[in-house]
């Protein structure tokens, strides 16, 4: 990979890791439904936008926005909401650091949805690393008998199961080689989907409204969406699909360190045990470092 794309690949990782102090910035005056309509909405007349300027246009077919519907819902709606709503309750550091099993989860996703992508040894010992990582993140929430706060960090992890679901879904569009445009149709029709939500938990009070929640809601439409996206494309393209994986180790370290220096966010030992578990799942699944090892030894 060449030295340009390492540094987009970093500043990919700083947008989407900022994403969840975004979040956390914009909590306070918007409902959960509310950020993640924003986000789709702002982030997806980014993209159209970008998509017209290539002189690109929409598919033709049911059957087609049928399978953008359904991965609308399972990479925007359903892991944006969870996610957004976790965060009334988790800090955004601890969000990032379970975001980062979606890798884990697809593994396995994958081993029982299709027939060329099964479970290794490595790839089991990787989900056992994973999952013991993601018990030392949750224990300490469910001291005390149960409470809805208690399961905040589940809703986080149901995400990464959406999204686990939506990269093995996803096969079926590569067929239509879309790229920007049809991310940007996912978002914006993810955004459609979102609208009885946002009216069912319409709460947000407009006259408390101060810049810090309206920057937060631009910061993460427009920087963590929108131009994240075009980034994340620009590299896919030109790294390829192996490459673009190492995003997942960078976004948790960038969002832990935006959320202790922005938001006065305290990490504990157990947060850091449960990162070099997670890690270590994810060095495991991802096999490029231990391949290596092996090829220096001999």
């Amino acid at each position: 990979m060449s030295f340009q794309n390492w540094v987009l690949l970093f500043f990919l990782s700083t947008l989407w890791g900022v994403s969840f102090v975004f979040i956390e910035m914009a909590l306070p005056v918007f409902e959960p439904f509310t950020i993640v309509f924003l986000r789709a909405s702002i982030g997806g007349l980014i993209l159209l936008a970008f998509m017209k300027m290539r002189g690109a246009s929409f598919p033709r077919g049911i059957k087609v926005w049928f399978d953008y519907a359904v991965m609308a819902a399972l990479i925007v709606v359903i892991p944006y909401s969870l996610i957004t709503w976790a965060q009334t309750y988790v800090t955004a550091s601890m969000a990032s650091i379970l975001n980062a099993m979606t890798p884990i989860f697809t593994v396995i996703v994958a081993h029982f949805t299709t027939k060329d992508e099964r479970l290794t040894g490595l790839k089991v010992f990787g989900t056992i690393a994973g999952f013991i990582g993601v018990t030392l993140l949750m224990l300490p929430n469910l001291e005390g008998g149960f409470r809805i706060e208690g399961l905040s960090p589940l809703a986080v992890i149901l995400a990464t199961i959406a999204y686990a679901f939506a990269n093995v879904w996803g096969k079926r569009l590569s067929a239509y080689k879309a790229e920007v445009n049809s991310t940007a149709i996912l978002l914006i029709s993810g955004g459609m989907l979102l609208i009885p939500g946002v009216v069912a938990g319409a709460g947000t009070s407009f006259n408390d409204i101060g810049i810090a929640p309206i920057f937060a809601i631009l910061g993460i439409g427009v920087l963590s969406t929108g131009l994240a996206y075009i980034i994340y494309f620009k590299i896919l393209a030109e790294a390829g699909a192996t490459n673009i994986v190492l995003v997942t180790f960078l976004i948790p370290v960038s969002a832990v360190m935006l959320g202790v220096i922005y938001l006065g966010e305290k990490l504990y030992a157990h947060h850091f045990y449960a990162v070099l578990c997670i890690f270590i799942g994810l060095i495991a699944i991802d096999g490029r470092l231990l391949r290596r090892l092996r090829v220096a030894r001999s």
